[in-house]
């Protein structure tokens, strides 16, 4: 499965136990390689063809065979995401589709049930909407949903909970701060009149 990314590059999955005809293949069909007799000639020459290693990578039309090939062999290396201020459930599900973290859905298909135990703010949730923390964040190809959801409600917990004060309305604060994120993102007099007219 390959994606295009901005500038050329796609983000292009190698799976567990696909043959070198099945990669090369799908490299060739992508535009990422001309000749996909080339890549299994110069893997098996380079003795890689064993070794290339399943996961999401970022590959460009312009890298060479023998680069790709060694990105193959290597392993996939962290995806950086960022999130940005503001972005719903959704967007920031759609943006770690996007990057190859998660398959589209996994974000929104999680429940506070699944982790709740080790973030006792759940409580009562029914959504991580407003609890995943705005930041750049870097995972690991392939990973959970639970480790992905989980480091972005530890930098809740260390950074945003402790904002928000201690008592039982803490969260209608969070509600709040997120209405004021959501209607006036980018400018700072902005926020201070929304939550002027919200409080």
């Amino acid at each position: 499965a390959s994606q295009r990314e901005a500038g050329g590059a796609h983000v292009f999955t190698v799976l567990p136990g696909e043959s070198l005809r099945g990669l090369s293949g799908r490299l060739q069909s992508e535009g990422l390689i001309r000749s996909a007799t080339s890549f299994r000639f110069y893997s098996v020459a380079a003795g890689s063809a064993h070794v290339l290693r399943p996961g999401t990578y970022e590959v460009t039309p312009s890298e060479s065979v023998p680069d790709i090939v060694e990105k193959f062999a290597v392993g996939p290396k962290d995806i950086a995401v960022v999130i940005h201020e503001g972005a719903t459930l959704r967007d920031i599900d759609r943006t770690l589709a996007k990057r190859g973290v998660l398959p589209l859905g996994a974000i929104e298909a999680l429940l506070p049930d699944d982790l709740r135990a080790r973030y006792p703010f759940l409580k009562n949730t029914k959504s991580f909407e407003g609890f995943l923390f705005p930041d750049t964040y870097k995972f690991a190809p392939g990973s959970s949903a639970q480790v992905v959801v989980g480091k972005m409600l530890d930098a809740f917990a260390a950074v945003a909970y402790p904002e928000l004060g201690a008592g039982s309305d803490w969260y209608s604060r969070l509600i709040i701060a997120s209405l004021i994120e959501k209607e006036a993102p980018d400018v700072a007099e902005d926020r201070v009149i929304i939550s002027g007219i919200i409080a």
